[in-house]
């Protein structure tokens, strides 16, 4: 399977198998647009551990898990 789509524009692709899975636009959208929700506790401490999946983004200009 090559991807999932979540919503329209936006899929779900392997990256690759160490690396896992990434989320990609593929369509323009305008400025501030709302694509996604994130649910989840942010952390500026670097996760760890084979089972730690992460969303990883800057916010507010610091590096956020």
């Amino acid at each position: 399977m090559c991807c999932i789509v979540i919503v329209t524009g936006v899929v779900i692709n392997e990256i690759t198998i160490v690396s896992g899975r990434g989320v990609f636009a593929v369509r323009k959208f305008d400025s501030h647009s709302l694509l996604l929700e994130y649910r989840g506790i942010m952390t500026f401490d670097e996760p760890s551990g084979p089972d730690t999946y992460i969303y990883e983004f800057v916010y507010q200009g610091k590096q956020t898990w």
